[in-house]
């Protein structure tokens, strides 16, 4: 029985053990891969908080510019035309800004925790972490694409408005081209 036994364990073991060697190497570079993934992601979170709170303050600036000398009728007329293009100007730097602050916060904080739990579901089954983050990654290549498509909308809208006030002689179309060009 004893040998019966040995024979057994010699014949399943090498294969089993080889099985098991792959599984546990594709596990660990699964995992390599999401530590990787959250690390850079939470890297990618920090540049957009700056470049949000850059272009938010930018904007708070130069809506502050306009606002101040706006309702002044001793202005020149040079002064109305820059304060109207300090204001188009301002819009889109704060309203984009908002949004990349937000967006970067988000991703910060969410990075960390949303790692452990996928790390979780690895150790528990790595088919279905597959299958999950396979599903996962192509929603969020989906949103990238959107992104950058809105980001050609925003250049070519922005190039519109800017030849629109300038055909016109509109400084707040100017600077609303000009911020949207910008963000």
């Amino acid at each position: 029985a004893q040998e019966e036994s040995t024979k057994k364990d010699a014949t399943e073991s090498p294969a089993a053990t080889d099985a098991q060697a792959v599984s546990n190497a594709s596990t660990e570079k699964m995992s390599q891969d999401v530590k990787s993934y959250f690390t850079a992601e939470k890297e990618a979170s920090l540049y957009y908080i700056g470049a949000g709170a850059f272009t938010t303050s930018l904007g708070l600036y130069y809506r502050n510019q306009a606002v101040e000398s706006y309702p002044d009728p001793t202005r020149s007329f040079k002064a109305k035309s820059e304060s109207a293009y300090n204001l188009g100007l301002s819009y889109p730097l704060i309203g984009v800004g908002i949004f990349q602050l937000a967006t970067g916060g988000f991703m910060y904080f969410k990075s960390d925790k949303k790692s452990k739990d996928l790390e979780k579901e690895l150790d528990t089954s790595p088919a279905s972490f597959r299958e999950q983050e396979l599903s996962r990654m192509e929603n969020i290549a989906y949103w990238n694409k959107m992104l950058r498509y809105a980001d050609y909308a925003m250049i070519g809208g922005g190039l519109w408005a800017y030849y629109a006030g300038q055909v016109n002689d509109k400084n707040y179309m100017k600077g609303l081209g000009t911020g949207l060009i910008i963000q």
